[in-house]
């Protein structure tokens, strides 16, 4: 048995091991469909003529366009500064296995769009389009929606209290010295649980935390292989070990700068955009 298949085998161990299930903590599943219903709720737009929306193709009329710049704001997908956040976006659909030119059919439509409009429905719907016709199906699946900037600084300050990190300590992390701070370890666990980026019964979730981080090295098929790695050789040791090694060894010389950014915005009180969504 090579070391690969060994690190695979101890790793679906680990997961059976656990016996029980996650807990919602602060973390949204949603399907595009459950946000577009929310959203006809919110817009008095009956169920009736939203299945008919749907059932034809989200015809280019104004009230698709407030329906779907609603719904992609809803799940975390539109910012109407920024525009389309492709990695929370792209989960929503699934491309087709032998298609290799999605994403370049998909941004070449993207680039197409007015780059001068105004109009944020128009743009949203126009976004849509492109994914909808070029990246892939859109499927009825739950997917993580990520914290919005506000709902991040709330988790920060809700980390801050419940370990009751001091004033001087908080100002030592936005210095950028955490790593090797066992409060730090406590902190990290804490925020990873309650953001989605891991969980109890599942692990490490890439997925999730590219989502939330737009960091394409979290994907990357050499940060899979150290989070399996680690995540093996320390199995038996308890949760929140396993996710400071994980972070350790595989994530920090990448996240540690958005981190050191939230901290920073724990002091002053503003909200990190940027380190948050894009």
């Amino acid at each position: 048995m090579g070391l690969a298949t060994s690190s695979i085998t101890l790793l679906v161990l680990c997961f059976a091991a656990v016996g029980r299930c996650d807990l919602p903590h602060y973390v949204v599943y949603k399907s595009f469909f459950t946000a577009l219903y929310e959203c006809g709720e919110y817009l008095q737009v009956d169920n009736v003529t939203l299945d008919q929306y749907i059932y034809y193709g989200y015809p280019s009329i104004p009230e698709v366009k407030r329906l779907i710049h609603c719904a992609m704001v809803n799940v975390g997908a539109w910012n109407d500064y920024r525009g389309v956040r492709n990695n929370v976006f792209r989960y929503f659909f699934q491309p087709n296995a032998l298609d290799t030119e999605y994403e370049q059919r998909t941004q070449l439509c993207l680039d197409s769009i007015c780059p001068n409009e105004i109009d944020q429905n128009y743009r949203a719907f126009e976004t849509f389009s492109c994914y909808y016709r070029q990246f892939g199906r859109l499927i009825k699946d739950d997917v993580f929606n990520p914290a919005e900037p506000l709902e991040f600084f709330q988790l920060l300050q809700f980390v801050r209290l419940t370990l009751n990190i001091s004033p001087e300590k908080v100002a030592q992390f936005a210095a950028g010295n955490f790593l090797d701070d066992p409060v730090f370890k406590q902190a990290l666990f804490i925020g990873a649980l309650r953001v989605g980026a891991y969980s109890w019964d599942r692990g490490y979730l890439f997925d999730a935390s590219y989502a939330q981080y737009n960091v394409p090295e979290i994907i990357s098929p050499c940060t899979r292989k150290c989070v399996e790695d680690v995540t093996a050789q320390y199995c038996s040791a308890d949760k929140m070990e396993q996710v400071y090694q994980i972070y350790k060894q595989c994530l920090h010389t990448f996240l540690d700068p958005l981190l050191q950014g939230m901290f920073q915005s724990v002091i002053s009180g503003r909200i990190c955009e940027q380190a948050v969504l894009f």
